[in-house]
């Protein structure tokens, strides 16, 4: 996964009669910093259904909140814009993984009830959430 971007797809006995991409707020946000480069899409199954069935939950279903998770773009956008590509970069990889998606959502939000915090406050939350992430990917390659 890449950009974070929707795809809907409708298929009647068969046949496509719908099919359209959309932004998500998270694609949006890493498109306009250029954190992202063009790129074919890798399409994620997230869920649907058929007529006579219900199509089992693919791995797509772990990062869609993700992306979806206006708080998370948030903060992404406030760490590119304070502490550069570099960072964003580094919680983006996180965030597009499958594996650790749940984790960036997670670890990397900041809450607009939370008081807002200098440029240095900012860095230190940033190098804590940092910190405590390290430790959960440490713990779960255990």
């Amino acid at each position: 996964m890449q950009c974070g971007k929707e795809r809907f797809c409708w298929e009647i006995e068969g046949i496509r009669v719908r099919d359209y991409q959309t932004e998500t707020p998270f694609s949006k946000s890493v498109t306009v910093k250029e954190l992202v480069a063009p790129h074919e899409h890798d399409w994620a199954f997230t869920h649907g259904g058929g007529t006579q069935f219900m199509c089992m939950l693919g791995n797509g279903s772990r990062v869609i909140d993700t992306f979806e998770n206006q708080e998370f773009v948030e903060t992404l956008d406030r760490i590119h814009r304070q502490l550069g590509p570099m960072e964003s970069r580094r919680v983006l990889d996180l965030a597009l993984n499958i594996e650790t998606s749940h984790l960036a959502r997670s670890v990397f939000r900041f809450k607009k009830e939370e008081p807002l915090l200098t440029d240095e406050s900012f860095r230190l939350w940033y190098q804590t959430k940092w910190e405590y992430a390290k430790f959960e990917l440490s713990n779960a390659s255990n």
